[in-house]
């Protein structure tokens, strides 16, 4: 007995050792396959294909009998060309969706597969000799491992049910952007850092002229249409108050502190929100009648504005001589609280209807790791969704304001129709200001609408 213990021992730590020799299709070291050719489709927005074509290139390098064909796609008709490509089964195998859309999407996505089958890989030969195409299996991450790797807003908004339904080649967030010249002429040193630092420096810099309209506005905060992504701004103020806007659960609508509270703190946001565009109040500096507040912040318009990194080349766009400053979005005091910001971000999800789940899902992995990672953000000037390129990109000036506010940031559920439960929010905002509802009934419509979004 003690003789076949021993020889079990030996045997098994040897079957495992040549079990790992034939990986996926159970071919030899030398031996080559030949693969059929496999072409993925590509569908995002925003990026030209010069920004993918360095990441696709490199994953063909090592899988030479895979195609990436890549399409830009306007925002205006993108989920219209999704929702009919997938109707008449010509959609794309990969494509990206806004963070918020997991569960509008869900149905219409493959999740990451706990292993990775069977991927056509050149693996080196050495010396001269041509590289030969092998079939590889590799176990997928584990869905713990994306807290160590990815900024903490993706492992929330990314995974369901335990399992990964995409990844993001970035993560943005909200800063503060300031015009240098209107603020020195206001007598003010340096940004605001807390909400009420922002109150006082509006007073100080909004100009009205006799018959009552803007000569110059402080900050653009209040309205619903023309303010950068105002449902975003509403949510931050109310997640700096400590209110949750969805359960955990993604089932239940929030919208308070807690059960107890005593004082509507959703209801105190966004009064706190349309006070800025509340002619009756002190810190009225802003209204419908406005242009959107990029075009009125670079026009030197408006002395302050919120918004993300992409707004950075919009505004260099419209006046490259404007002196701006960008700084940490304000918060609620400038101690004893953890900062509170917002994110902002697109993944890269595969499709259903694909027949090469595997592949598309592989190519994502990669293009998602470090080095491939550090091409997209180098030419996009994006903050990164990587922890470990956090320290590296804060000594980007242009970066280092959003880079600072990834590991605060949050995102909060909007069910399975997104802009509805953003449309909800900026509806709050606008019969407020009308004065047709008062801010806690407005609060509750919200609240209904949004909770209609997780059914």
């Amino acid at each position: 007995m003690p003789f076949l213990t021993q020889k079990t021992t030996i045997i098994i730590p040897l079957l495992l050792a040549v079990s790992f020799l034939f990986i996926g299709a159970g071919c030899t070291k030398n031996q080559s396959v030949k693969p059929k050719r496999t072409t993925l489709s590509y569908w995002r927005v925003f990026d030209d294909s010069s920004v993918m074509q360095p990441i696709i290139s490199a994953y063909q390098s090592l899988h030479p009998s895979v195609s990436i064909s890549y399409k830009k796609m306007r925002i205006e008709e993108y989920e219209r060309e999704l929702l009919e490509g997938f109707a008449e089964d010509r959609g794309p195998d990969i494509f990206s969706i806004p963070n918020t859309s997991v569960g509008k999407y869900e149905t219409k996505l493959v999740p990451l597969p706990s292993q990775i089958e069977k991927i056509p890989t050149a693996v080196p030969q050495g010396g001269n000799k041509e590289p030969i195409i092998q079939y590889q299996s590799k176990k997928a991450p584990d869905p713990r491992i994306l807290k160590d790797t990815f900024v903490p807003t993706v492992f929330k908004d990314v995974i369901k049910n335990e399992h990964i339904y995409g990844l993001p080649l970035f993560v943005d967030t909200l800063a503060l952007f300031y015009n240098r010249d209107l603020l020195a002429r206001a007598g003010i040193p340096e940004p605001p850092r807390t909400w009420g630092e922002v109150q006082d420096a509006v007073q100080r810099l909004t100009v009205i002229a006799e018959d009552g309209s803007f000569l110059q506005s402080g900050i653009a905060i209040g309205t619903a249409e023309n303010v950068s992504r105002s449902p975003d701004v509403l949510a931050l103020l109310m997640m700096q108050s400590g209110i949750t806007i969805v359960d955990d659960t993604g089932s239940r609508v929030l919208l308070s502190s807690s059960q107890d509270s005593t004082d509507n703190l959703s209801a105190n946001a966004l009064l706190f929100y349309t006070d800025f565009a509340n002619p009756t109040k002190t810190v009225y500096t802003w209204n419908d009648t406005q242009s959107d507040a990029v075009t009125a912040f670079s026009q030197g318009k408006v002395a302050m504005m919120l918004g993300y990194s992409y707004h950075l080349p919009q505004i260099r766009q419209k006046n490259p001589n404007i002196n701006m400053g960008v700084t940490a979005i304000p918060q609620i005091t400038a101690s004893e609280m953890i900062p509170v910001n917002v994110a902002n971000y697109w993944i890269e999800v595969v499709a259903k209807k694909t027949a090469h789940p595997n592949i598309a899902w592989d190519f994502i992995l990669f293009a998602t790791r470090q080095e491939q990672a550090m091409k997209y953000l180098e030419s996009t000037k994006r903050p990164t969704a990587l922890r470990s390129l956090i320290r590296q990109q804060q000594e980007d000036l242009d970066l280092k304001p959003f880079v600072d506010g990834l590991l605060v940031t949050k995102s909060w559920y909007k069910g399975n129709d997104p802009n509805r439960a953003d449309e909800a929010l900026k509806e709050a905002i606008t019969v407020t200001l009308e004065g047709s509802q008062p801010a806690d009934a407005a609060i509750t419509l919200a609240g209904r609408k949004i909770q209609e979004t997780l059914k």
